[in-house]
């Protein structure tokens, strides 16, 4: 009895499924990575039709010079952050021209839109990873004893997996504990 209020990343079987319910599992996770990685903004790839369109209509540049790599990597980097529907690329507009530039550089003969796609399966859509943060956060307000807690508790999830990626396993680990507790506590945390 004790085992069955145990929360569990993947669940457990009492018999092993058959190869129909494997290949559906396989399915329904691979759904969940997609759209947890930002994915599936409405193009063919993911991109946003919106900014396929106007991705379209650039007058692209010749990339086998170098002077047509940077004009094509300031296009794509405006396109990219300006607009109702945004590519998540890096703050700095430096970092974010760059950040296009290596996959132009990587792929000389693809168009404009083909750029996009990769930039865009690359970083993902800035719409798409705010609505999986508040899914996210409301699922944590849900797991906490005192919903009020859980901007605390995500806030120690993520240092805790900002450590994990760093290679401090201790650190992260720490958080882990403290976001645990966090979310067992009857009260408001105030101060």
């Amino acid at each position: 009895a004790k085992n069955e209020r145990a929360p569990r990343l993947q669940p457990w079987y009492a018999e092993k499924p058959t190869e129909e319910q494997t290949e559906e599992i396989k399915k329904i996770t691979e759904e969940h990575e997609a759209k947890a990685s930002g994915g599936g903004g409405g193009g063919s790839g993911g991109a946003p039709v919106e900014l396929l369109k106007l991705a379209n209509d650039l007058d692209w540049p010749d990339i086998s010079t170098m002077a047509g790599k940077k004009e094509a990597a300031n296009l794509m980097a405006e396109l990219c952050t300006s607009g109702d529907v945004t590519v998540d690329l890096p703050q700095d507009e430096k970092k974010a021209r760059m950040a296009c530039g290596k996959i132009i550089v990587g792929h000389p003969e693809a168009s404009a839109s083909q750029i996009l796609e990769l930039i865009v399966k690359e970083y993902g859509v800035s719409s798409n990873k705010l609505a999986l943060a508040e899914k996210q956060k409301d699922a944590i307000a849900e797991s906490c004893n005192c919903p009020a807690n859980a901007g605390i508790m995500q806030a120690f999830l993520e240092l805790g997996n900002l450590y994990l990626k760093e290679g401090n396993a201790n650190a992260a680990g720490a958080y882990k504990r403290a976001a645990t507790a966090i979310m067992g506590l009857d009260f408001e945390i105030t101060a």
